[in-house]
């Protein structure tokens, strides 16, 4: 019998019933196996694999790819009295063999979803996660990313001119007259680098976007970000000039569907999913995660005297609380790890030791002391605690700094079991 033939046989009788009937056998008695972790799945999940592996058509395929190769491989070189098993159990241990091994590298994949109300830096941790962890951003990705850069510059410029159009501040420089920055061909000719440049040692400017870098208020953003880039004009400005990973860190770009990042953060593998934080995306995603390992929560404890742009009658605190309480509620995180990251803190604590902004104002329940760090941090913190236990649901909560390096790989330690 020619090995052609003998191939062809072999894939004819590896697609009959024979098959099907082996990989199923073999992932009822895998999913049995699986062992309850922070991050792993618990006994009761343990039809999940197998509902995973049906949907998983590319890595069906590929699996069943290499079952085809390995089997073909082992006719040929095989000895009639080596191995006194009949065909059919020698399939069938093969595939047994490569569940077993595909299996156990699922089980040590980590999938886990960020989440959070808009603004609250989960695209920013994620971005980070790549380029401490994944894949290096590559040199289109990151000419691309200068556009955005760009983009920010001009919409965050647009916001002072026009607050300070609303607060009738006046430029300092008799010779500078405002402007919107809102016309795309100030990108294409470059005159807003220039345009920056004045605007930036212009003491009434200055003061104009003090005051607009932490306001959700009355704008669609804050401008925090726009101190870095008018800082760095001059090297962002240079025609051949690529973004640094800070640069693309600090950049902001609006996301409606869902950002995957896959990297390896100690032994782990890991799929970290990143989705769209308005109030009309949230039903429409959060059932595709049901196995999900952990659920990352993501809140900016500086916008507690903040509201939301989408209704302004809404504090962005409490609209992060009311998120969070949905989530650890939901029957499709009952089975996933639930850990609290508390995002924005060095503004936080500025705002708060200042005593200008009061909580006290903001959650008139609060009763310690106005410019006490720790009692504020413990406030905020017992709140979502307190939601959580409703569902006797355990979490973790890590304040983070997402722009530090040593503060994401801190918090990221908790993957390293």
């Amino acid at each position: 019998m020619s090995d052609n033939k003998l191939h062809n046989e072999e894939l004819d009788e590896l697609k009959s019933l024979e098959l099907e009937h082996a990989a199923s056998n073999s992932l009822f008695s895998i999913s049995q196996g699986t062992t309850e972790s922070l991050l792993g799945r618990s006994a009761g999940n343990s039809s999940k694999l197998y509902s995973n592996f049906t949907v998983d058509h590319i890595s069906f395929t590929s699996l069943m790819r290499e079952v085809y190769e390995r089997l073909h491989l082992s006719r040929l070189h095989a000895s009639p009295w080596q191995d006194t098993r009949s065909a059919e159990s020698r399939r069938n241990d093969e595939v047994d063999d490569l569940l077993h091994e595909w299996a156990n590298e699922k089980k040590r994949e980590a999938k886990i979803l960020f989440t959070g109300c808009g603004g609250s830096g989960k695209a920013t941790l994620l971005r980070h996660l790549r380029i401490l962890y994944g894949v290096p951003y590559t040199g289109d990705e990151r000419r691309q990313w200068k556009m955005t850069i760009i983009k920010n510059m001009l919409s965050d410029s647009d916001a002072v001119l026009q607050y300070m159009r609303d607060q009738r501040i006046e430029f300092e420089n008799d010779t500078i007259t405002a402007w919107s920055c809102n016309d795309d061909s100030n990108v294409v000719s470059g005159h807003i680098f220039e345009a920056l440049k004045y605007l930036r040692i212009d003491k009434g400017y200055q003061s104009a976007l003090f005051q607009t870098r932490d306001s959700w208020t009355h704008y669609p953003h804050s401008t925090l970000n726009l101190h870095y880039f008018i800082n760095n004009l001059e090297r962002l400005s240079a025609p051949n000039d690529l973004p640094s990973d800070e640069d693309i860190l600090r950049a902001s770009k609006r996301l409606c569907g869902i950002t995957e990042v896959i990297c390896d953060i100690g032994e782990r593998k890991c799929r970290l999913y990143e989705l769209g934080g308005s109030r009309g995306e949230r039903k429409k995603w959060i059932h595709l995660f049901d196995d999900c390992s952990a659920v990352f929560f993501l809140a900016a404890l500086n916008e507690y005297d903040q509201q939301l742009s989408e209704d302004s009658s809404v504090n962005r605190l409490s609209e992060a609380l009311t998120l969070f309480e949905s989530v650890t509620r939901s029957v499709w995180f009952a089975n996933s790890a639930i850990v609290l990251f508390f995002t924005k803190v060095d503004i936080f604590l500025e705002k708060v030791t200042s005593g200008e902004i009061p909580i006290g104002k903001y959650f008139p329940e609060y009763d310690m002391l106005p410019n006490d760090i720790a009692a504020a941090q413990e406030f905020f913190a017992n709140k979502f605690k307190k939601v959580a236990q409703i569902t006797r649901k355990e979490i973790q909560v890590h304040y983070i700094n997402v722009l530090s390096a040593e503060s994401v790989k801190e918090a990221m330690s908790i993957l390293q079991i």
